[in-house]
């Protein structure tokens, strides 16, 4: 009666078992890798996280695909990304394709309109920026620059430095 809420005790071990194995697999694969994985994530490196999440999650609920399928997806997906991260090193081409550029928002406190735009914000969106690294306003910034993975980079004028506890 209740099989559908509490399965088979057999399916419960097995998911228990399997779990373990797929979760330090991946920490061990991740461990041998990159140490790059886990900190400020490009556009790939976040594609990897999400599918290795999703690795996880199958085979580690589900008798399909076995805990060797699962292994051999992790395995694959982090050669297949330390692989990538060798190329873009060694080839421009690859670099342009897979990396973004850096867009400069503001320069000697003046905005860039087209740099604004290309980052699809708004001059609140810069304002509140601004504020979040000690810098009072435009005429106080030398430079702000969105970087290639989403953080800001403020350098006040230098008449003007930053605040105490920024």
């Amino acid at each position: 009666m209740f099989r559908w809420l509490l399965g088979d005790w057999r399916d419960v071990g097995f998911v228990a078992v399997s779990t373990a194995l797929i979760y330090l697999s991946v920490v061990v694969g991740l461990r041998i890798g990159e140490r790059r994985t886990l900190t400020e994530m490009t556009t790939y490196d976040f594609a990897v996280a999400i599918a290795l999440g999703s690795i996880i999650g199958r085979t580690a609920t589900s008798q399909q695909p076995s805990y060797v399928q699962g292994l051999t997806a992790v395995v694959v997906l982090l050669v297949c990304h330390h692989s990538l991260s060798i190329l873009r090193t060694r080839s421009e081409f690859v670099h342009r394709i897979i990396d973004r550029s850096p867009i400069e928002l503001v320069r000697g406190g003046r905005i860039t309109t087209e740099g604004l735009r290309r980052a699809h914000m708004t001059r609140p969106d810069l304002e509140m920026v601004l504020r979040e690294h000690g810098v009072r306003g435009l005429n106080d910034a030398e430079l702000v620059m969105l970087e290639p993975r989403g953080a800001f980079s403020v350098i006040p004028r230098p008449s003007h430095t930053a605040h105490p506890g920024s």
